[in-house]
């Protein structure tokens, strides 16, 4: 007998909101910078400088955060931002795909849009500053 699934597929636009940056690998999840948004999160992250404002960052093996043990600090942590103002890019490695069902619907249930960003199994990503509006989902 053939099945019939439903798949509901995000809806994506462009947004003018900033956005707010997570990385997820190792089944955890990172925020880049730290609670007043400007300071890299050095905790959880090694922060490697390039030039200018290209820098490069990589998950530490045991560090940030898991779900559902965590998730009042995520929860936590996405308080100090407004849904109307901003958007989480999420920067998910091969290894945490899995888990990112559990974050994306934390950050609906609150309120947020996020961008999803995939990328290949590279040991650090590299970011810079950037004027690319975000694709929201």
């Amino acid at each position: 007998s053939d099945k019939l699934e439903i798949l509901k597929l995000p809806r994506v636009m462009t947004s003018n909101k900033s956005n707010v940056m997570i990385l997820m690998r190792f089944g955890r999840i990172y925020a880049l910078r730290n609670r007043d948004d400007q300071d890299l999160n050095e905790d959880d992250l090694t922060i490697v400088k390039r030039s200018g404002n290209e820098f490069t960052a990589a998950p530490r093996v045991g560090k940030g955060w898991r779900l559902p043990s965590d998730q009042a600090t995520l929860v936590a942590f996405m308080g100090q931002y407004s849904p109307r103002m901003r958007v989480f890019t999420v920067v998910v490695w091969p290894d945490s795909f899995a888990e990112f069902a559990g974050l994306k619907s934390i950050l609906l249930d609150a309120g947020f849009q996020y961008d999803l960003q995939p990328i290949t199994d590279v040991p650090a990503c590299m970011f810079a500053k950037s004027s690319v509006a975000p694709q929201v989902q």
